[in-house]
């Protein structure tokens, strides 16, 4: 008798591909900072406040991605903008169809939302299917939260955002946990003296200019 041929492994016990996202993730007093507020909200909302080495601004959220294009992934994080600024978070608030509670920008700078087109414009050359939604940056506080929480203005939160994550998420029965793939450190505007700053004369010819050799006098 042959035997019976080799079935496919059912969905179930494949694998399941990390869950892979571009982020923002706090460190360091200001991690500190938002996990006290997030038990505070969660509190207030009958909530599960997220966990501090869980707290992150998602920029651009893709789903299971397969091992073999995580590499095209940071190349696209190693050529995003690499500029530094301040996040200031002083908004709460909810999403309350998805019983969470977060907390957001009321001003979003320009540097965030730069860094959030040129991460989506070229996830979409690659391609890479990403969320169709409009860009709403905050960090999730609390989940599943039963009390309603109003949107209400909060003492701001200043955050120097200093690093660009690519961050895989996996889902166990104590909820998503997460590690960071790659990270990019960013830099600090230069400074409009450091922009203009004028050549060494000394060591430059006027405007840029190769300066040539005067001629002799006979």
């Amino acid at each position: 008798m042959d035997p019976p041929p080799h079935s496919a492994p059912s969905p179930a016990a494949r694998p399941r591909e990390p869950r892979v996202f571009f982020a923002l993730v706090p460190h360091g007093e200001g991690r500190a900072r938002i996990a006290q507020l997030a038990e505070r909200c969660a509190e207030r909302a009958e909530g599960r406040a997220t966990a501090p080495d869980s707290l992150h601004l998602t920029l651009a959220f893709l789903g299971g991605v397969p091992p073999d294009r995580l590499p095209a992934l940071m190349a696209i994080g190693g050529g995003a903008p690499r500029v530094a600024f301040e996040l200031v978070l002083d908004t709460v608030g909810e999403f309350r169809r998805a019983r969470v509670a977060w907390i957001a920008p009321s001003s979003i700078p320009a540097a965030l939302l730069a860094l959030r087109e040129a991460l989506a414009a070229a996830l979409l050359k690659a391609p890479f299917a990403i969320e169709d939604r409009p860009f709403r940056p905050h960090v999730t506080l609390a989940r599943k939260c039963d009390a309603p929480l109003a949107e209400a203005a909060v003492s701001p939160l200043r955050w120097p955002v200093a690093r660009l994550s690519l961050m895989a998420s996996t889902l166990d029965p104590a909820g998503a946990r997460y590690r960071e793939l790659a990270g990019w450190t960013l830099e600090p505007a230069p400074t409009p003296e450091e922009r203009w700053r004028l050549p060494d004369w000394r060591q430059q010819a006027p405007c840029g200019e190769s300066e040539v050799p005067k001629k002799k006098r006979p």
